[in-house]
């Protein structure tokens, strides 16, 4: 059966703004993190503050570039666990570290890395952003939902709905 996840949305300043949780590793519970959804960005990203605050550490880490619209800034990519979107664990998930601006530290960048697994659909006047789960072919649900590679895949823009109401 595929997953459907359906999260509470504020639109600001054309920005799809959620929650997303994150598992503390000195405390093992789940934290809530203000998310970004962003549909330009490749990867699920992180500040290096956040990172480190969350107990993380830099094990299997790929040194990486980001470019983003402020410019370049060097960072590194690597895998975390526990990553929960709307209740749903999808367990170990690459994501980008790097510095960012002081506004946005404690914010997670929900990526396309993540976002491709779903069909979204997006609805204004409910505040909702409804991800269903994409059946890929030759890939079940729990191999999708805990390998901690990057899945990439084009999506086309028809497959990217958003609902006018």
């Amino acid at each position: 059966m595929l997953k459907t996840i359906v999260l509470d949305v504020r639109l600001d300043k054309l920005k799809i703004k959620t929650f997303v949780e994150l598992i503390s590793k000195s405390s093992k519970t789940p934290i809530p993190f203000y998310s970004i959804v962003d549909t330009g960005s490749s990867d699920t990203a992180m500040s290096e503050q956040l990172f480190k605050e969350l107990g993380y550490t830099e094990l299997d880490k790929i040194p990486t570039t980001i470019t983003g619209i402020n410019g370049k800034s060097k960072g590194f990519s690597t895998v975390i666990d526990n990553f929960i979107i709307g209740g749903v664990d999808i367990g170990k998930t690459r994501i980008t570290v790097s510095k960012f601006e002081p506004e946005f530290e404690n914010v997670i960048i929900l990526g396309m890395n993540v976002l491709a697994w779903f069909n979204m659909l997006v609805s204004h006047t409910k505040g909702e952003l409804t991800l269903a789960e994409r059946k890929i072919k030759n890939v079940n649900m729990e191999t999708r939902f805990s390998r901690a590679d990057v899945f990439t895949k084009n999506i086309l823009a028809s497959e990217l709905l958003t609902e006018q109401e």
